[in-house]
């Protein structure tokens, strides 16, 4: 199974490299618009709770001393699935970060962007080969990233109501993608992460990162899903340079596994700079559920005509 994914997914990136020079193609998928139900196409998480809806999520955020900053992870070319929840779970449980996993495959008319099941890509399914061919619904149009940044700053600008803590964005494959094509210099972003997706020259039409963020970056170096054509994985360091070098973290591994966080020493090094980010390693504290039910209860309060 490994060899036919590796098979494939060489093919894969042969065939995106004929869109290297593509920039935009529009879709109504993509529109602004739909940046707008971004919170309804969200799976929320709270350090030592969860995963939970919107409102509980909101007043936990405001309240519990255990939540010491929101991430935003973005989820890979096929859409919001178990990837998410392992990182969510890290985050929250080790990290104390409060979390949220916006859907950007659920905006109406949207596609993966990458035909897939459970993981293993079959582009000749699904219309996989044509999808690749035409282009729209692949992380080399920058038009789909321009999108999908258009939901992270919906986000952050959602959880500047809800909370004055510290903001991290995170993403995975094409989420990693849409994480370096972010362009806002926010000084509540505190920190960018890159999980298993590489700076391959395919692609360089979609780097926009200021490299003054703090970044980590992690690669398997045969990750097919983050190599050239020739198979090379390349790093992001040449895009930090001067005095931004110190701002990347890069974490490099053996192995050829495309998995966010796929192995304890990957974990510990962004645990590392996460902790660095905020100030040291997370200590858990009591907290009552009665401290937060007031203000999920006054949500649902029916009132008087």
């Amino acid at each position: 199974m490994k060899k036919l994914f590796v098979c494939v997914a060489s093919a894969l990136l042969t065939m995106l490299s004929s869109h290297a020079a593509e920039v935009r193609i529009d879709h109504p998928a993509y529109d602004k618009k739909w940046a707008a139900t971004v919170t309804e196409r969200s799976v929320f998480y709270a350090p030592r709770w969860g995963a939970m809806y919107r409102q509980k999520w909101e007043e936990l955020v405001k309240i519990d001393p255990n939540t010491r900053a929101v991430a935003i992870h973005l989820h890979g070319c096929g859409g919001l699935a178990g990837y998410e929840f392992q990182v969510a779970t890290f985050m929250m449980n080790q990290l104390g970060l409060a979390v949220i996993t916006p859907d950007f495959t659920a905006r109406p008319g949207n596609k993966t962007g990458c035909p897939s099941v459970l993981g293993v890509s079959l582009p000749s399914e699904t219309g996989g080969r044509e999808r690749i061919r035409e282009g729209i619904f692949t992380a080399v149009n920058s038009a789909r990233l321009d999108a999908r940044t258009d939901d992270v700053e919906a986000l952050v600008a959602y959880v500047k109501t809800i909370t004055d803590k510290p903001i991290i964005l995170s993403g995975h494959s094409e989420g990693g993608r849409t994480v370096y094509h972010y362009d806002k210099v926010d000084p509540r972003i505190v920190g960018m992460a890159i999980h298993q997706q590489s700076c391959g020259s395919n692609y360089a039409h979609l780097w926009r990162l200021p490299t003054s963020y703090k970044t980590w970056q992690s690669l398997d170096d045969r990750d097919a899903w983050a190599a050239e054509p020739n198979g090379a994985v390349p790093n992001c360091a040449y895009r930090f340079k001067g005095d931004a070098q110190n701002n990347l973290t890069l974490f490099t591994q053996s192995g050829d596994n495309h998995a966010p966080l796929n192995t304890p020493a990957m974990k510990d090094s962004f645990a590392q700079w996460v902790n660095g980010l905020l100030g040291g390693p997370f200590v858990k504290q009591p907290v009552h559920n009665e401290a937060f039910l007031e203000g999920v209860q006054n949500k649902y309060r029916i009132l008087a005509p």
